[in-house]
C-alpha cells in the first residue's frame, strides 16, 4: 500500500522538517514518526495530563505554604524538567533517523 499527503498553510514546522529529507529518509521518518506516535502517544498524553494535575494542585497551594512543605522548589523543578528531558529526548530520537535526531535546546 502507498500512502500520501499533503501539507497545509499552517503546517511551517512539518514542512521544514519534511523538506530537509529525501525520498526514502523522509518516508522513513515519517514512518518511524507514526509508529512512535501509535507506541507512546497515549503515554505522553497521560505524562501531560499528570503535569496539569501537579501543576493545578501546586497552584492553588498557598505561596507560604508551599514554600514551608517544600524548600528550594524552583531548583527541585529545574532538576526534574532536566531529568524528564535527558529521559524523553532519546526515546524520541529512538524512533526517527540519526540524520533527523532532535536536540535539546
Amino acid at each position: 500500500m502507498q500512502y500520501s499527503f499533503r501539507t497545509r498553510t499552517e503546517d511551517t514546522e512539518l514542512e521544514h522538517i519534511l523538506s530537509s529529507l529525501e525520498g526514502k529518509e523522509r518516508a522513513d521518518f515519517i514512518r518511524s514518526s507514526l509508529y512512535f506516535y501509535i507506541k507512546y502517544g497515549e503515554t505522553i498524553q497521560k505524562i501531560e495530563k499528570d503535569i496539569a494535575e501537579i501543576k493545578e494542585t501546586l497552584k492553588n497551594q498557598p505561596s507560604t505554604e508551599f514554600k514551608r512543605v517544600v524548600p528550594g522548589l524552583k531548583p527541585l523543578y529545574k532538576s526534574i524538567k532536566r531529568i524528564f528531558l535527558k529521559r524523553l529526548v532519546p526515546l524520541l530520537n529512538k524512533s526517527v533517523s540519526t540524520s533527523s535526531a532532535l536536540k535539546i535546546k
